[in-house]
């Protein structure tokens, strides 16, 4: 897996240039209980399956899609999302946690850090944030915003069935993407008779509120 640190606009230090991130800190995420990382303007991971390569680029995911979401700074942490689906916090707390809790800290050169602390609740997909909110610049770096590259790889063929956030649905009213696009397939495919209780059935199975 090879990766390039995300890097933060500098309306200051730099006179408009770049600063990038220089560390990044996960505790009680996924494998890492307590792991530093040092990046470099060019960053490679690599090592076995399940070693965490994909963990320490879903960390940065995930505070971006929960920005996106309007969940930071104030609200909690998007487990699932565009860029990235976990599943529900018992799927990202390090398994021999000692706490209930999953903290990042982010760390630019010559710009405030960014720390980061929410609270474990093993059933739910938006983990509510525990920690002071961080200072609002740290929203205007590259990896809040538009100026942001990533590339994903997925290996998976075509799903039976699409993720979904009960939080996305029921708290925010949005409705999943790939589950509308085939809703509305399979809704050009039926005759007016059946499209009733087919749009019932949809609504009923993807546990959308009516």
């Amino acid at each position: 897996m090879l990766s390039t640190p995300v890097r933060a606009n500098n309306r200051g230090n730099n006179k408009g240039g770049a600063i990038m991130i220089i560390s990044l800190y996960l505790i009680n995420f996924k494998p890492f209980e307590n792991q530093v990382f040092d990046l470099k303007p060019l960053t490679l991971l690599s090592g076995l399956n399940s070693t965490g390569k994909s963990s320490v680029l879903q960390s940065l995911l995930l505070l971006r899609q929960s920005y996106q979401q309007g969940l930071l700074p104030k609200i909690g942490l998007a487990l699932n999302g565009d860029l990235v689906n976990i599943g529900t916090a018992q799927d990202a707390l390090f398994e021999g946690a000692k706490e209930d809790s999953i903290s990042f800290k982010i760390s630019w050169k010559n710009s405030p850090e960014g720390i980061w602390s929410f609270n474990y609740d093993r059933e739910v997909d938006v983990l509510t944030l525990a920690s002071q909110p961080v200072a609002p610049e740290i929203y205007k770096s590259s990896l809040f915003e538009n100026n942001f590259q990533y590339l994903q790889a997925e290996r998976i063929g075509p799903r039976p069935s699409f993720n979904m956030s009960d939080f996305q649905v029921r708290q925010l009213k949005q409705i999943n993407l790939d589950n509308f696009l085939q809703f509305k397939q399979d809704l050009l495919q039926l005759s007016p008779g059946n499209l009733v209780p087919f749009i019932h059935r949809f609504y009923r199975v993807n546990n959308f509120p009516f």
